[in-house]
């Protein structure tokens, strides 16, 4: 069984990113913050594909 889609599709990468996005705001970097949105996109992007109830 590959994994890959469900590290990059998964909960994994939206708590990784959520938490670089709350560490870029605490330490004041854009850099962690931009890295944080980039990683939690697959995520968002497979959310976008939910029927619309539940967008």
């Amino acid at each position: 069984m590959q994994y890959w889609p469900l590290i990059i599709f998964g909960w994994p990468s939206a708590i990784t990113g959520l938490t670089l996005q709350v560490a870029g705001v605490a330490w004041r970097n854009a850099g962690l913050s931009v890295s944080g949105a980039i990683i939690s996109l697959g995520f968002c992007s497979y959310l976008l594909l939910s029927p619309p109830p539940f967008r």
